[in-house]
């Protein structure tokens, strides 16, 4: 059975979980972050662990706070939040073990797979839903690059576009409420 069958079994597990209501500050909570919290409060929490946060001013996510420590990177406005592997303490992990940790995390019920090709690559990611909450937690992986673009990209004076998106050939995790 290749890892993709057994990923596929493993996330259509239906994971018991807590029948307890979790408190909405605690929600899909990483880096000591969550959605629930105000922006406010994740930046002082993100300080306290030794993050420089200030707003983007380039595309993609301008106008979104980005805390930076080492290579740890996450990035959020009031109903998104996207952290890098090292963030999540997951480097060394592949999409599909970050996945299988992330529904064990926030109990959920699975996450389905899917593959997205932007102009610049293939996207392959894992999504779930807390659905009481409105929350979706998605693992995704820039899995190829079309050289190509990213020439055509760094062409237009877009370096920065290109090295973040470049950085997502490791996992990482968007969290979104909807």
């Amino acid at each position: 059975m290749n890892i993709y069958k057994r990923l596929m079994v493993v996330l259509s597990i239906a994971f018991t979980c807590n029948a307890a209501a979790h408190d909405q500050s605690e929600l899909a909570q990483y880096a000591g972050i969550s959605l629930g919290m105000s922006i406010e409060d994740r930046i002082s929490n993100l300080g306290n662990q030794g993050f420089k946060c200030e707003t983007r001013q380039s595309v993609p996510y301008s106008g979104y706070w980005e805390c930076k420590r080492n290579t740890k990177n996450i990035i959020f406005n009031e109903k998104e939040m996207l952290l890098n592997c090292a963030a999540l303490r997951q480097c060394n992990r592949t999409l599909e073990e970050v996945a299988v940790s992330v529904v064990k995390d926030n109990s959920l019920q699975g996450m389905e797979p899917s593959t997205f090709y932007p102009p610049i690559g293939k996207i392959r990611w894992y999504c779930g839903k807390l659905a009481p909450q409105n929350v979706r937690l998605c693992v995704k992986q820039l899995v190829s690059i079309d050289q190509m673009m990213v020439e055509i990209e760094r062409a237009k004076g877009n370096p920065e576009v290109v090295d973040f998106l470049l950085a997502k050939r490791r996992p990482h995790l968007h969290i979104l409420q909807y």
